[in-house]
């Protein structure tokens, strides 16, 4: 369907990778104010869609 899973709060802030390896089926994790982050997540995915890999693993491992 195309439905995104993404976390954020104040327990995947400073866990973000330790909460990607628990949950392998999100596909992002935003840290800090989900405010800010989340719009450039949505902003990075609508400018090129065919990036979404990419943006995943860049995501993942911040």
């Amino acid at each position: 369907l195309g439905a995104r899973t993404i976390a954020f709060g104040t327990h995947v802030t400073p866990m973000p990778t330790q909460t990607m390896e628990s949950f392998p089926s999100l596909d992002f994790v935003l840290r800090g104010e989900p405010e800010l982050t989340l719009r450039e997540l949505i902003d990075a995915l609508e400018a090129n869609p065919t990036e979404e890999e990419h943006l995943q693993k860049l995501f993942r491992a911040q």
